[in-house]
């Protein structure tokens, strides 16, 4: 099977998933920590990146619109819409490094950033990432889909394609770590996302296992 999981997202290149689930519980009880019931922060994290996505699609429909009067886009719209961008990026890398710094150790992280240090120079992870969520949203557009059929075994390839920048800096205990990982996507995917869904992932290790 060689649906290994990408690191598709910036954090995820940084750091890892810890595979001890009781030193992870550990971590938790260690911390102290007696925030909210999880359903009441996943509906504040929710709506925090719902206004966030509000304020960006506020400023392409204004963009759209000038452009479709055949207008240009005054000054301000222009850096509005940079700032959002630049928003967006920075609540994106944010919240992944609270997923990461709950299930990966500081000395994990590390073990990371020099592995994946071997990336080529010209590796581009913003590039990378929009790829992951084209075929992301391809995927999830053509489920429900047979495993075994042409068109999953296409995707397949192409997932395995993409992946290949990760295999070509992961060791076998990183290609684990990061299933792992993406195993409990739940626990995590209200706060970001890698660019596909768990149902998306959990279709391409079917496709994997009908290849055989």
């Amino acid at each position: 099977m060689s649906a290994a999981a990408p690191g598709s997202a910036p954090a995820p290149y940084a750091s890892t998933k810890r595979a001890d689930s009781s030193a992870r519980s550990d971590r938790r009880r260690g911390s102290g920590a007696t925030g909210p019931p999880r359903s009441r922060a996943s509906t504040k994290s929710l709506s925090a990146r719902r206004a966030s996505i509000d304020d960006a699609l506020a400023g392409l429909r204004a963009a759209q619109a000038a452009l479709t009067a055949d207008a240009t886009i005054d000054i301000d719209t222009f850096c509005a819409l940079i700032r959002q961008g630049e928003k967006t990026v920075t609540e994106q890398t944010a919240a992944w490094q609270r997923v990461v710094d709950r299930y990966y150790t500081t000395e994990d992280q590390a073990r990371w950033r020099e592995k994946m240090g071997a990336l080529p120079s010209g590796f581009d992870p913003a590039a990378y990432q929009a790829k992951w969520a084209d075929i992301g949203s391809r995927i999830a557009a053509a489920l429900p889909l047979d495993p075994a059929s042409n068109a999953a075994q296409a995707y397949l390839t192409e997932w395995n394609a993409l992946l290949k920048p990760f295999t070509m800096a992961a060791d076998a205990r990183m290609r684990t770590e990061v299933v792992a990982l993406y195993e409990r996507m739940d626990e995590w995917s209200t706060e970001t996302t890698p660019g596909f869904t768990k149902a998306v992932w959990d279709f391409i290790k079917a496709a994997a296992v009908a290849r055989g």
